[in-house]
């Protein structure tokens, strides 16, 4: 499995979600992963994940240690965002 960090920005009237290199974390600002903006793809799952299914995920930072969290998968909420038409 491949974790990879994406983005979301708008091209014309058409959302793009394409994979970034790293995310900057400026001092003593929040930075959200969630859909529609910035996330984290996993890429290449033996099985799909169902709800309530838990895993570590290890976050590495360049200027800090690296910070391995647990993941709990929940079903997505309702978004005004079609993500099924979506290029990527």
């Amino acid at each position: 499995t491949e974790a990879q960090l994406h983005g979301m920005s708008m091209q014309g009237e058409s959302m793009q979600m394409k994979q970034v290199p790293s995310i900057d974390l400026p001092a003593n600002q929040t930075v959200s992963l969630r859909p529609g903006s910035y996330h984290i793809m996993l890429m290449g799952l033996k099985a799909p994940l169902k709800e309530g299914d838990k895993f570590p995920l290890t976050l590495r930072f360049k200027n800090a240690k690296s910070k391995t969290i647990t993941v709990e998968t929940k079903t997505p909420a309702q978004s005004s965002m079609p993500m099924h038409n979506m290029p990527h």
